[in-house]
């Protein structure tokens, strides 16, 4: 999501659009792999899938009100595994998707990329992050390359 006030010197249209093109990808990415996670660490783990999540630049963050007893280096490779794999990504109900034959429950059915394959550089940070204003532990992930997400762009004065 991208909020601007737009006065004389920008945003201009254009360029958000320009900004939402190129970064797509890795929204689509992340919310798949961010999924993909979520279904290991209820099949692996015995977690229940996390309903408490949120977005960071090209990834995801599922909280915890408790630090989970999970070795994250575990967890990223059976992640990277499904990726691996190039299973299909579909829709199978109204809140549901699936990846071969496994299915879960997903609020964003239609944010994902078509095959896991299409997932890039999928990683998990090495450790819980807390935070303490939530007092929640983080879980982080990420997918593609570091490159500038573009916003600089549509944010900056034009020289005169």
């Amino acid at each position: 999501v991208i909020v601007a006030r737009p006065s004389v010197f920008g945003p201009f249209p254009d360029a958000i659009k320009a900004v939402v093109d190129r970064t797509v990808r890795y929204r689509l990415m992340a919310h798949t792999a961010e999924d993909l996670t979520g279904f290991v660490l209820q099949r692996d783990y015995n977690y229940r899938i996390p309903v408490h999540h949120s977005d960071v630049k090209h990834g995801f963050v599922i909280s915890f009100q408790e630090k989970p007893a999970i070795d994250l280096a575990h967890l990223e490779a059976r992640v990277q595994e499904l990726i691996a794999a190039d299973l299909p990504v579909e829709i199978t109900g109204e809140d549901r998707i699936s990846f071969g034959a496994d299915a879960i429950p997903c609020t964003g059915t239609r944010t994902h990329v078509k095959r896991t394959g299409e997932i890039e550089r999928f990683h998990l940070l090495k450790e819980f992050h807390y935070h303490p204003i939530t007092r929640e532990y983080m879980l982080v992930g990420i997918v593609g390359s570091a490159e500038p997400a573009g916003y600089e762009e549509i944010s900056s004065v034009p020289e005169l």
